[in-house]
């Protein structure tokens, strides 16, 4: 699959260092390159914070660049919050929660545009894409393209858990809208003769002890136990009557032969 969710946090190194990142902002753009020069066509997503306690306009600023020149199919990103007992929750530098708003709306439209752009150039192309589920609207089955981007189509249920090819047509916020490139492929039935039959049900039957697992009891000692047993007499009568009976008990044996 050529996409890959590399979360980076911050574009800024003073910011990372006091998240405690053991990573910098050109360490992430060099993994990047390495990543593109294997392979052209892969895509990125990441994961971002804003209003890190600290956090200014300078830093806020290094993030907006690095997401500007990565170029991200999508991104998650979040707004601070303090968690009790880590060394950021008693940072006494904070972000209002103002300023942490408008820069998460600046932060999440840059990602949006760079996602609508990236889906936009789909249109018209065939990809290939995983049917997982029914849609919302009546008639939809849902899949997802390599680089999960959400596809809905017009189609039967049988379609889903196939991989088929699709012909983007438009958008749809976040999703592609197209049709199948080809039909649907219907899954073989298998017709199982009597005699394969039969050699299941055979296969199922237990297999005999091998001998050096057998055991030969040679004797069993007698033993009472002494149990109590109900019986309706053969005389016509509304009681019950109760009879004690005297019943052998087995017991370990004492001699064992193993083979």
């Amino acid at each position: 699959m050529p996409f890959v969710h590399l979360p980076v946090q911050s574009g800024s190194d003073r910011i990372l260092a006091a998240m405690n990142r053991k990573h910098t902002a050109d360490d992430y753009r060099r993994v990047i390159d390495r990543f593109r020069a294997a392979r052209q066509d892969i895509a990125f997503s990441s994961d971002f914070i804003v209003g890190f306690p600290g956090e200014t306009e300078e830093d806020f600023a290094a993030t907006l660049a690095l997401v500007t020149q990565i170029g991200y199919a999508g991104a998650y990103s979040f707004k601070y919050s303090p968690r009790p007992g880590t060394p950021a929750a008693d940072m006494r530098e904070t972000v209002s929660a103002a300023e942490m708003d408008e820069r998460l709306v600046r932060l999440q439209e840059l990602i949006d545009s760079q996602q609508s752009a990236f889906n936009q150039a789909t249109i018209g192309n065939t990809v290939d894409v995983l049917f997982e589920r029914a849609a919302r609207n009546p008639g939809q089955i849902v899949g997802r393209t390599a680089y999960l981007q959400p596809a809905h189509v017009m189609a039967s249920p049988d379609i889903i858990g196939q991989v088929l090819p699709v012909t983007i047509d438009s958008l749809e916020r976040y999703s592609l809208l197209g049709e199948l490139a080809a039909p649907a492929r219907s899954l073989p039935v298998v017709h199982r003769s009597s005699q394969s039959t039969a050699h299941l049900r055979r296969s199922r039957e237990p297999e005999p002890l091998p001998k050096a697992h057998r055991i030969r009891l040679r004797s069993l000692p007698a033993a009472n136990l002494t149990a109590t047993c109900k019986f309706r007499p053969r005389r016509r009568s509304s009681s019950t009557s109760t009879t004690t009976a005297r019943l052998p008990r087995w017991s370990a044996p004492t001699d064992r032969t193993w083979r």
